[in-house]
């Protein structure tokens, strides 16, 4: 059975909302009236002086070539990076429920409540393969090797602790 909250006084859920209404008028809803408001004024490049142009802006930009171009430039990327997106994720969770024994590891991870000692997943060897990935970058952008050579000699070390990893956790 699904429980549910009462509230005694009838104030209190109003007052609860009202934090969260100031932080989306504040940071979503002022900010854009005045982009909106911005957009029918004509300023000079410090900003000091600004003229009411009405929909001239907007006329300039609609006969612009170039914003059409950038607009499908935009519809076409977001386009496809929601698809790809998509589309991994649902092989990821096809191949997860075809092969069972992909979801073991997890489960053994997540089979108990935490204590103190055993909060979190474990990701081997987490924290020192990212000191040598920053040892690597480091040495790339200190001119010592080329990037290449970093990031192989990073994937190789990466790989070897997660080897040393393996072993020791069977």
């Amino acid at each position: 059975m699904e429980k549910s909250v009462v509230f005694n006084n009838k104030l209190l859920p109003y007052l609860l909302l009202v934090p969260q209404l100031i932080i989306t008028f504040v940071f979503f809803y002022w900010p854009a009236s005045q982009a909106v408001w911005q957009s029918f004024l004509r300023e000079d490049a410090f900003g000091l002086n600004s003229e009411f142009v009405g929909l001239e802006n907007y006329l300039s930009l609609f006969a612009d070539p170039g914003y059409y171009k950038s607009m499908l430039t935009t519809l076409v990327f977001s386009s496809l990076v929601a698809a790809l997106s998509l589309s991994i994720a649902l092989l990821f969770a096809t191949q997860a429920d075809k092969n069972p024994t992909l979801q073991t590891p997890l489960k053994e991870l997540t089979n108990n409540e935490p204590t103190e000692n055993s909060r979190g997943l474990r990701f081997g060897n987490m924290v020192q393969m990212r000191d040598v990935w920053a040892e690597q970058i480091e040495a790339a952008l200190a001119g010592q090797k080329t990037a290449q050579q970093a990031l192989d000699e990073a994937v190789a070390k990466g790989n070897a602790m997660l080897r040393t990893f393996e072993k020791t956790a069977k």
